[in-house]
């Protein structure tokens, strides 16, 4: 089979999924960007909790630790996996920085965008004998940054940090807001989202869960199957807008670039043989036990999810051991 033919059977494969993210991505440039992500916004008002959950299907230790799993019982499944992580990381990472946009919360005003935060919730009481004027003097980013909102009050900055200072534009409450979005960042509270709310562009965990899905979806024949995990990679993108971080455009570019990733990671992974072998075997059986560890082990970022780390990560060590203990009895 030539590589032409090939590349046809991957785009036949996954023909679904990149109608909708073309489709998504027209819909994106077209409508308003505000006006399309606050319709989608909306949404996070109803059961914020399963939105969460939802978002952090796309973290990229999350879809891992699936991948990991499946991997145990479709080899073939690695070489394109690993080849696809590093593309898309570069890809990412390197849109981020040179395109670093800002995030919906330095644009829009705190009434018009529904950030889902984590359930616990703590409040600030400013220090009466704390100097904030000083703190602000003390830092040249942060005077900088003052410089910038009295100089122009049509600035990002301006926009992001005036409202977060009740409308009393002066140095005082702008040092009390500045350490209470530190403190909240500090417990993982971040109703502020971002304190720099930049990078925007593209939506990282949109791209690895079409990535993975998309890898998924070229080993695959069943028709109910295709669309059943399609509708989960939209899902997954379309919380993002949901929970208040990226943009409908940030979505729809990552996910493109997700399914392209995955269909070069296929493609160069014929040209890249993995050793077969015992040891290779028990290499794939380590991966998820390694990958639910580092779930079991790490602070979850929001607290309603911890308890879905847990499992998952569980899950994992306990299908990495029984595949070592299979490779074990036939060995």
């Amino acid at each position: 089979m030539n590589s032409q033919l090939t590349i046809r059977s991957m785009v036949q494969s996954s023909w679904v999924l990149l109608v909708s993210l073309l489709l998504f991505l027209v819909i994106a440039l077209r409508e308003n960007p505000v006006e399309l992500f606050s319709w989608f916004n909306e949404v996070g008002n109803y059961q914020p909790s399963f939105w969460l959950h939802i978002t952090h299907l796309g973290e990229f230790l999350v879809t891992a630790a699936f991948l990991s799993i499946l991997i145990t019982k479709w080899p073939r499944l690695l070489g394109p996996t690993l080849i696809s992580i590093i593309i898309a990381i570069a890809s990412v990472q390197g849109l981020k920085h040179i395109v670093d946009a800002p995030r919906p919360a330095a644009i829009l005003l705190p009434g018009d965008i529904n950030v889902i935060a984590p359930a616990s919730q703590a409040t600030f009481t400013a220090n009466p004998n704390t100097d904030y004027e000083a703190l602000i003097d003390s830092r040249s980013d942060l005077a900088t940054t003052w410089d910038q909102i009295t100089r122009n009050p049509n600035s990002q900055e301006a926009r992001y940090w005036i409202p977060r200072m009740d409308g009393h534009i002066t140095k005082n409450r702008f040092g009390i807001a500045y350490q209470k979005e530190t403190n909240e960042l500090a417990n993982n509270i971040y109703t502020g989202i971002y304190q720099r709310s930049s990078r925007s562009f593209p939506s990282g965990h949109t791209a690895t869960i079409v990535c993975a899905i998309t890898l998924i979806l070229l080993h695959i024949r069943s028709r109910k199957l295709i669309i059943a995990l399609s509708g989960i990679a939209l899902t997954v993108g379309a919380s993002r807008i949901i929970v208040g971080v990226h943009w409908p455009i940030d979505v729809a570019a990552g996910g493109l670039l997700g399914w392209t990733t995955a269909l070069l990671g296929s493609h160069l992974s014929r040209y890249f043989r993995l050793p077969p072998g015992s040891v290779f075997k028990y290499l794939i059986a380590l991966l998820p036990i390694t990958i639910g560890i580092l779930l079991l082990t790490r602070s979850s970022l929001y607290p309603q999810v911890a308890l879905f780390e847990d499992i998952l990560g569980l899950t994992a060590i306990l299908v990495g051991t029984y595949s070592s203990l299979q490779l074990s009895r036939h060995s």
